[in-house]
This record gives structure tokens, C-alpha cells and sequence, in this order.
């Protein structure tokens, strides 16, 4: 057996919400996003893996009403999730998403199952080395150190180093007796009886170590149902609301809890508190995961540590270390490597491991793997001994069925550690190919080997493919493992295959297509012109025939001429064949016509760049149709990553003055065919590249020619700019540079825009000196106040006019306009001294924008609350409105807007403040 790696705009922007929806959006802050409201409740925050009956008996017994209760599964995404899949596995992303969503929580309560991970019904997973990682970032301190409480209802969550009174195979017994499945039980015991790593207890406290007090289990602990009633008992025990009150919280200290030990009594519960006395950087895993310590330094500590009394202590952090740096593709340097190689001669380290290891122990197998792939790392087993241990520790006995539990305990460690095994199938029962469960877990596991594949491909056809339920597990293990070259020849024989006459059956199409694995591909004289434009046939051929290049080229002719109907089958049958290794989109014949079908398709472009990338060198002809295509091209259709990877093979093989001239006819052409964004695109090579270009006269073409163009349709192309925060185009540094002058207000705004992103940066001055008759300049914004409103606010925003006839016309001005208020927000920032009262003045006729809640939580517009009260000015809306916009504003404290919101129920007794507390606060 052999053993290797797994291969592996809006038009316009808006400022104006109605308020419906921004209320409705404010108090689901309030009540969700819990970390940024002060209202007085704690945070009690939950992660339910398994039980939720736990955390449902909390919010029963303390009242949702007294306590802001979030449950840390079910946070929203963000788009941060994406790029932590890399990093962490799925079920574990909820964490840093509490982390980034700085959730702030006074008590924590973990439920699940418990063997060195929170596992359970739920499918989520949290491990004991994912929260000690997490427990050294700062920005997940409110989840971890600062909650005063932690339960962790869990077996051995709080388990020391001295063994169990019972022997592993009692234990196991017990936890199966209480509902475990078989695999969730050697689970818990391996972890429970493991010579490695500190003791959970440990390790819980240094995680939480700002709480007063831990509860958890030294041994079996009970079910969500079997706490049910204990929990409930504590709770009659005390006062909930009081206890679990902020001040309540506040005021624990790290004493024994009496009544809620005497509620459990029975159980395993134990109590600790967090350690208060320990750095985090003082733990193993920070120190191996902190960015700024060298790898250098790292394989000094673990050398170091390795060679200690407690080198088992260290084991699994060193190895979880190892294993990362292992999976990341690091190339060690001999100066890094250098005090790991020491460790390579401890023959006692090198002999106390193997005796773990050396008979599979089901109350250990999770540690005995990872003790092998730590072994396998330092030599210390021959590859033969280490290929056959592996494979016979994870697939354990193959003569009983395979269990979910066990499948997926396969699939996570062979994904976690990039494994991809050779299994011999004489060594396999043939009862094992018609379980549904080891099936799947081959799909994880198996690496190609011909006499494996070939067998399931039999059970497939013989048994599988007539039941649905197998069907999906064998489509499942095919599609994950690559054929090679060499395989071919039995692969087309067994699939009864040699030429590409006809449409694919349903088995072969699920062999060869239905796979993101390498299929080898056959050589076919022919294809059937019959069928050569049936979407279906493209769709196989791409799967297997190994196109020559006079089949794509009359493929990439056909497509041009109908690109409707053609042009994306036959750019995803070109890309299969590329993804197959067909060695013919090398040529240059081949890749011209890739770069004509690119303009006229835009799924082309993304053939045309893997053909490309293929090449080591790319020829001259290539090079120059490339670049007649992008000054020239009419037709333009071209994909937005092609351009860009035409740009960067104009800019490596060109020299600098005829790639900017290049670009620069290219902007005027793209201009005329008004293309917007690849108007900008092509714009933005070029001022990226010829920014400080020498023929001054061909960049002033370009930048009067984009402003002239920005300007023709103002109103459709400039926001489509603006969507894309305006990349630095140069135009404002350049019509400085060229002594432009501007003539109306649209051209003025275009220029403070591109002002952003200009450098140097040019005061507003400089640019209103642009203006060709200053003296107009207030006329021109006043005019446009009534007739170009977005321009005229853009401008207003912008620049303090300090003109109180504009103030004026904007007041007139200012009505509903399809949830946009542009002038609004104009005439706050023209009159700031002022923005309280203006502010009050349109609440009330449900005109204000969001942006009053910067001045409307203040002593000023309170002041004018009361005014208006005592005046008897306000209409029942208007007053209901004003409350709420006091209420969410900027300004005092939550806590003191409401002292005064009741303060003004008292004074004035009106029946909408009643209201408005009874239903708001």
C-alpha cells in the first residue's frame, strides 16, 4: 500500500432610509448585536452542538426580557467566512465570526458531546486546539476571558490527568449505556485516557481565564435530558433575574457555588476558575502561531521542549504546529531545520512513542494517528510501516458495518491531513461494497489504484447503479479520484468507448464528466458533424477525446458565427479539455484563435488565459493579434480578467512608450464604443502606467477625452465610475497640469470627485479656480438646486459655499424623491451650527435622512424637544418620530436618553411618550 498528499449599484448611492426599515434595522441591533449596546441586561451567549434543552432552561428561568441571550451558531455570515474556510473548518467558523463581530458576553454555555472536540446532532465541531488559538487573539477576548461564568456541559470538560477508577473498556460501557454511539464513545475514552497534552482542566481554565468560575465534568457527564430537571432544581434555588444581573455577575467571586453543586449532586460536575495568573503567550499554541516569533525560533522551542520532562505535555500542540506548517508547503531552510534534526536522534522520545503505537488500541486510536504522523514526520517509521498502519488504524476491523460516526471520523482526518491512500481491494469484505458508509468514506480516502477502481467500478454496474441511495455514494467515490494516464486504456475498454461517434450513455457521463478529477483523455480521428453543434455531444467531448487543433479550430469557427447558441458549450468543452491536460492548446495556431473567440465570447476569455498560462513563451503572432485587438476591436465582449491578462502580456513584452501608446488608443477606441466599465479598466492601466509619460499631447487625449466622455451621459456612467470609489484616473491632476477650465456645476462635481483619489492632493480652492466665471458659481449651484439635484448635493456635500440664499433654495427644494434625500444631507453640511433644529424641522414632516442621528441624541436637540412641548407644536406623528430619532441619535449615553425620555412622561404627560416607553423601551 502506498501513501501520498490529497491532490489536490445601485445607479446612485442612497442616504435616505425610510424609517420603518431603519427602525426595524436599529432595535434588531439592539436585540442581536448584543457586543455594542449598553442596556443595562447582560450578555449570556450560548454554542448549542448538541443539546440546546440546557440554554432553553436559561432563558425560561432568567426571562429573555432581563437578559440579551445570543447564540453564537447562528451569527449572520460575513464576507470575512470565505477566506477563514481555508484556514478553519467549516463547522468551526462560527467562532472567529463571534470573534470579528466583536461579541462581548458576561456568561458563556458550550453543549455537546465532548472527546478533545464539542461535537453532537447539530453537525458543528469546536475543538479544544481551535479554542485555545482563538483564546490568544485579542479580538475574541469578549467571547472568552470576559465572561464571568463558563458551563460546559460536556463529558470530561473539566477532566484532570489522574486516570478514571474505571478501565477503558468500563468507561466505554458506561458512555454507551447512556446513549453514545460505538464511535462517539472510543472517541471520548481515547481522549479521556491519553498519555498527551495537559489535562482539559487545564487547558479550560487558561482559555477562560478571566472567568470567576468554571463548570464542567471530570468524567461522564449528563444528557440534555438527564439535566433537565437538576438545572431546573438550581434555578428554584435562587434568584435568577438577581444572580444573572450585571451587578449580580460583577460581584462573583471564585468561591464553590453551593446551591448549583447541590442541585447536580450525583453527577461528575466539578468547578474551577479561570487563570487569571496566566499570560497567554505562555501557551504553546499561541507561541507556535504568533506571526511575529521566526520559524527559527519555533524549531528551537520545540526542540527544546521535546527534549523536557514535558515532552508529552507538548506533543499535540507541537504536532498541530508541524502538521500546518506541513499542509502550508513550507520549504525548510537548513538554519530552521537544524534543531528539529536533534530531536531525529532521541531514541527514548523515538521509543516511548512507538510503544503507543505499536498495536491499534480503540481506546487511543486518535491519538495513536496523531503520534504517527508526528513519528512519520521525524523518520521514525519506515514508509511501508507507516502506509500500512495508517490505512489499518483508520479503517480499523472491516468484517462489521461502518457507521455515520465512523465515516466521518475517516473523511475529517484524511481531509485535516491531506491523505490520500492506496487500498488493496482483495484486503476488502464483499459485504463493504454494499455499505453505503464505507463507500463514502473510501471517496475521502482512496487514492487511485487500478485493481480498486476497476473493482467498484464493477459493484457499480453489477449492484449500485439500480439503487439510489448506493448510486450516490459510488458517484461520490469516482468523482474524487483522479485516473491517470496509464489507466486509460482499461478505463475506455471497460466503458466499451473508442471514438466519439455518439452522445455519452448516463455511465459513462457520471465516469468521465460528472468529476472535478483528471480524466485522460483519447485521440479520436473524427468527430460527428451530426452532432457537433447538440449542446449535449460538446459537453461530452470536452469530458474525454483529446481534441486536435483543426477540431478546435472549426469549434472556435462554428461558435463565432452563432456565439448566441455556441459560444459558452463550446468555451466549457475547450476549457474541460484544458482542465484534462490536452497539450495542444500550446500552439500558437490554436491560441490566436482563442483570442479572436475571446473578444466575440466572453466565456472564451477565460480559455484563452488558461491557454496561455500554459505556454512558457507566447509568440510574437499571438502578441501582435493581442494588441491589434485591443486598440481596434469593434465587437467587444471581452471577460474583464482577459483584458487585464492582455494587458500584462502587452506590458512584459512591449517596451514602456509603445505599450502606453498601445493603451492610449485603445481608451479613445473603448470611448467610442461605450463600454463603461472597460472604459475604466482600460483607463486605469493607463494612468497606472503612464501617469509621468513624456508625449504630454497623448495624455492629454486621454484625460480630455474620459472627461469628455464621463460628461456626455453624466447621469448613467459617472455613478458606475463612483461605484468603484473612483480608481486614480489622473483626470483632476492632469486638467490641473493642462490648465483646464470647467463651465457648469456637472463638470465642476466630476472634477471634486476624481479629486479623491487624485495625488498630489488638491485643495478645494485650487479646483474652484477651475471654475471659467467664479462669480456665477453660487447662481449655477442654486440654479441646479431645483434642476440637477444629485449633482448639486454632490457639490454641496463637498464644498461650504457658506451661501444663505442657497440654504434658502434647498429648503424649497427638499421633498420625498424615491427614498433618496441628497439635498438634505446638502443643507446639513451647509448649516452644521444649525443641524439640531433642521434635524426637528424635518422629522416631523418625514423628510430627514439617517444622517440627523449624528445630531439628534444630543443636549440641543433634546433642548428643542421641550421647547416645541411646551409650545404644544408637535402633531402625535411628529412627536412619535422625534422620540425615536432622539432616541437612536449620537450624543448622550443610551442610559441617560432614556432617564430623559421619562423625564419628559413626567413633566408633560403626553399619551405618545407613554406610548413610546411602553412599546420602545
Amino acid at each position: 500500500m502506498g501513501i501520498e498528499p490529497a491532490l489536490k449599484l445601485g445607479m446612485k448611492k442612497q442616504f435616505y432610509f425610510s424609517m420603518v426599515a431603519f427602525v426595524c434595522l436599529a432595535f434588531q441591533s439592539y436585540a442581536f448585536g448584543a457586543a455594542a449596546v449598553s442596556n443595562g441586561k447582560p450578555n449570556i451567549c450560548s454554542i448549542t452542538i448538541n443539546s440546546n434543552d440546557e440554554i432553553e432552561l436559561f432563558k425560561k428561568h432568567i426571562g429573555e426580557k432581563n437578559a440579551n441571550f445570543i447564540e453564537l451558531t447562528e451569527l449572520p455570515e460575513d464576507e470575512t467566512d470565505t477566506i477563514e474556510t481555508q484556514a478553519v473548518a467549516d463547522e468551526a467558523q462560527f467562532l472567529g465570526r463571534a470573534c470579528r463581530q466583536k461579541i462581548s458576553c458576561d456568561v458563556l454555555l458550550i453543549s455537546g458531546h465532548f472527546g478533545g472536540s464539542f461535537f453532537g446532532s447539530s453537525g458543528l465541531n469546536l475543538s479544544m486546539e481551535e479554542l485555545e488559538k482563538k483564546s490568544c487573539d485579542s479580538a475574541c477576548s469578549g467571547v472568552l476571558q470576559k465572561p464571568k461564568e463558563v458551563y460546559l456541559f460536556g463529558c470530561n470538560t473539566l477532566a484532570g490527568k489522574s486516570r478514571d477508577h474505571r478501565t477503558p473498556e468500563q468507561y466505554r460501557a458506561v458512555l454507551l449505556q447512556d446513549g453514545f454511539s460505538a464511535d462517539q464513545a472510543e472517541q471520548i475514552v481515547a481522549f479521556r485516557y491519553s498519555p498527551l497534552g495537559d489535562s482539559y482542566a487545564d487547558r479550560m481554565r487558561r482559555v477562560f481565564r478571566g472567568a470567576s468560575r468554571i463548570y464542567g465534568f471530570d468524567s461522564v457527564g449528563p444528557s440534555g435530558k438527564t439535566v433537565k430537571p437538576l438545572l431546573t432544581s438550581y434555578f428554584k434555588s435562587i434568584n435568577p433575574q438577581q444572580y444573572y444581573s450585571l451587578k449580580g455577575l460583577n460581584d462573583l467571586n471564585s468561591g464553590f457555588n453551593e446551591l448549583f453543586g447541590k442541585a447536580l449532586k450525583g453527577t461528575a460536575l466539578t468547578q474551577s476558575t479561570g487563570a487569571k495568573e496566566f499570560n497567554g503567550d505562555q501557551m504553546p499554541v499561541c507561541y507556535l502561531n504568533n506571526p511575529k516569533v521566526s520559524l527559527t525560533q519555533k524549531a528551537n522551542w520545540v526542540a527544546s521542549s521535546l527534549r523536557s520532562e514535558k515532552s508529552f505535555q507538548f506533543l499535540p500542540a507541537i504536532n498541530e504546529w508541524l502538521s500546518q506548517v506541513t499542509a502550508s508547503g513550507h520549504e525548510w531552510e537548513d538554519k530552521e531545520f537544524e534543531p528539529l534534526e536533534k530531536i531525529m536522534g532521541d531514541k527514548r522520545l523515538k521509543a516511548s512513542l512507538h510503544h503507543i503505537i505499536e498495536k491499534r488500541d480503540t481506546s487511543m486510536l486518535s491519538v495513536q494517528l496523531k503520534i504517527l504522523t508526528f513519528m512519520n514526520f521525524f523518520g521514525w517509521l519506515p514508509k511501508e510501516e507507516y502506509s500500512q498502519k495508517i490505512v489499518s488504524y483508520l479503517l480499523g476491523p472491516l468484517d462489521r458495518d461502518f457507521s455515520i460516526d465512523q465515516k466521518d471520523f475517516i473523511c475529517s482526518y484524511a481531509q485535516s491531513n491531506s491523505l490520500k491512500v492506496s487500498i488493496d481491494e482483495k484486503t476488502i469484505p464483499a459485504a463493504r461494497w454494499k455499505d453505503e458508509e464505507f463507500v463514502e468514506a473510501m471517496s475521502c480516502l482512496a487514492l487511485y489504484n487500478e485493481g480498486f477502481f476497476f473493482k467498484a467500478l464493477k459493484e457499480f454496474q453489477e449492484f449500485a447503479k439500480n439503487d439510489s441511495r448506493m448510486s450516490g455514494a459510488y458517484n461520490l467515490l469516482f468523482r474524487n479520484i483522479a485516473i491517470p494516464e496509464s489507466g486509460s486504456g482499461r478505463l475506455y475498454k471497460e466503458l466499451k468507448l473508442n471514438d466519439a461517434s455518439k452522445i455519452l450513455s448516463e455511465f459513462q457521463n457520471q465516469i468521465l464528466c460528472e468529476t472535478e478529477e483528471h480524466r485522460p483523455l483519447i485521440p479520436v480521428k473524427n468527430l460527428n458533424t451530426g452532432l457537433i453543434e447538440d449542446t449535449q455531444y460538446l459537453a461530452n467531448i470536452g469530458c474525454y477525446v483529446r481534441l486536435d487543433a483543426p477540431m478546435i479550430l472549426d469549434l472556435i469557427n462554428r461558435a463565432m458565427k452563432k456565439p448566441d447558441s455556441l459560444g459558452s458549450p463550446v468555451a466549457e468543452t475547450l476549457e474541460r479539455n484544458i482542465d484534462n491536460n490536452n497539450p495542444v492548446f500550446a500552439d500558437p495556431q490554436v491560441q490566436l484563435a482563442l483570442v479572436d473567440f475571446s473578444f466575440v465570447v466572453t466565456p472564451g476569455g477565460d480559455v484563452a488565459i488558461k491557454s496561455l498560462d500554459k505556454s512558457s513563451r507566447i509568440s510574437a503572432e499571438v502578441i501582435n493579434n493581442i494588441r491589434t485587438k485591443v486598440i481596434n476591436n469593434e465587437q467587444l465582449n471581452i471577460s474583464f480578467d482577459a483584458l487585464k491578462k492582455y494587458f500584462e502580456i502587452l506590458k512584459r513584452t512591449r517596451s514602456a512608450s509603445e505599450y502606453c501608446s498601445v493603451l492610449s488608443k485603445a481608451v479613445v477606441n473603448r470611448i467610442k464604443e461605450d463600454n463603461v466599465m472597460v472604459v475604466q479598466i482600460t483607463a486605469q492601466n493607463y494612468f497606472s502606467n503612464c501617469a509621468e509619460s513624456g508625449n504630454l499631447a497623448e495624455r492629454k487625449s486621454v484625460t480630455m477625452g474620459l472627461f469628455n466622455y464621463l460628461l456626455a451621459d453624466f447621469d448613467n456612467r459617472l455613478p458606475l465610475f463612483e461605484a468603484s470609489d473612483f480608481p486614480n484616473l489622473e483626470i483632476t491632476k492632469n486638467m490641473v497640469q493642462f490648465k483646464e477650465t470647467v463651465s457648469s456645476v456637472k463638470e465642476l462635481y466630476t472634477i471634486l470627485l476624481f479629486a479623491r483619489q487624485s495625488s498630489p492632493r488638491y485643495s478645494f480652492e485650487t479646483i474652484l479656480k477651475m471654475y471659467k466665471d467664479r462669480k456665477k458659481l453660487n447662481t449655477d449651484v442654486k440654479l441646479a438646486v431645483s434642476k440637477d439635484r444629485y449633482t448639486a448635493s454632490g457639490i454641496l456635500r463637498m464644498v461650504d459655499l457658506n451661501d444663505d440664499t442657497i440654504n434658502t433654495e434647498l429648503r424649497k427644494n427638499i421633498v420625498p424623491d424615491d427614498g433618496q434625500n441628497f439635498l438634505f444631507d446638502a443643507l446639513l453640511f451647509q448649516a452644521p451650527e444649525k443641524a439640531a433644529s433642521i434635524c426637528l424641522e424635518f422629522v416631523e414632516k418625514n423628510l430627514a435622512s439617517d444622517e440627523c442621528l449624528k445630531y439628534s441624541g444630543g443636549s440641543d436637540f433634546y433642548g428643542l424637544i421641550k421647547k416645541n412641548l411646551k409650545e404644544k407644536k408637535f402633531s402625535s406623528f411628529g412627536l412619535t418620530q422625534t422620540l425615536m430619532y432622539f432616541h437612536l441619535g449620537l450624543g448622550m449615553s443610551d442610559l441617560e436618553k432614556v432617564q430623559k425620555i421619562k423625564a419628559l412622561a413626567t413633566e408633560f404627560k403626553n399619551p405618545e411618550i407613554k406610548d413610546f416607553i411602553a412599546n420602545r423601551l
